[in-house]
């Protein structure tokens, strides 16, 4: 029997029975009764947090506000450090340079890491000149870093992933997308 011929056995997927979904095989919800029922406990007992889906409206258009990443260079130079005993030597430092670019704002970077879990070091220079460059961590909110009267900034951060962010000259507020430290 055909599914346009009055099905006898509605449910049964070898009957010919095209719509799965409606099927109510003894007395069962259906496929999206179940479904629903599931969002419904969901949402009861781990409900989203509050502004969850502005931030995910937000985060479709962040693709247009993203630094472009120009260049990204390891430094593997041997660089001077003190030892326990006072001592200097040569060590590897692991830095990173990096370099992202909007709209005519270059925004050069390197990153450092420092011994011990001790967070990173950054420094850098932003051009055209700007007042302040941002320290983005997701959760938290943004650091400000001045910039110098040649653009130039440093800070030390604990955290990753981070993200660097500053105003074009028109005023819009844009960032790099999150680094991966070394």
């Amino acid at each position: 029997m055909t599914a346009n011929s009055g099905n006898p056995n509605p449910g049964n997927p070898n009957s010919g029975d095209t719509n799965p979904g409606d099927r109510n095989l003894r007395g069962q919800p259906s496929d999206d009764e179940l479904l629903a029922l599931l969002r419904a406990g969901q949402a009861e007992v781990d409900p989203p947090p509050p502004g969850l889906a502005e931030m995910a409206m937000r985060a479709l258009t962040w693709d247009t506000e993203f630094a472009a990443l120009v260049t990204a260079t390891p430094v593997d130079e041997p660089v001077l450090v003190r030892g326990a005993e006072g001592a200097t030597g040569l060590a590897e430092a692991d830095v990173v340079d990096l370099t992202f670019e909007i709209e005519g704002t270059v925004l050069e970077v390197s990153v450092e890491s420092k011994p011990a879990s001790e967070g990173y070091r950054l420094s850098g220079l932003i051009h055209p000149v700007r007042d302040q460059v941002l320290v983005i961590t997701p959760g938290v909110e943004p650091v400000a870093i001045e910039c110098d009267s040649f653009g130039r900034f440093e800070a030390e951060v604990m955290t990753e992933p981070l993200a660097l962010g500053f105003e074009l000259a028109h005023g819009r507020v844009v960032r790099t997308e999150l680094l991966d430290l070394p």
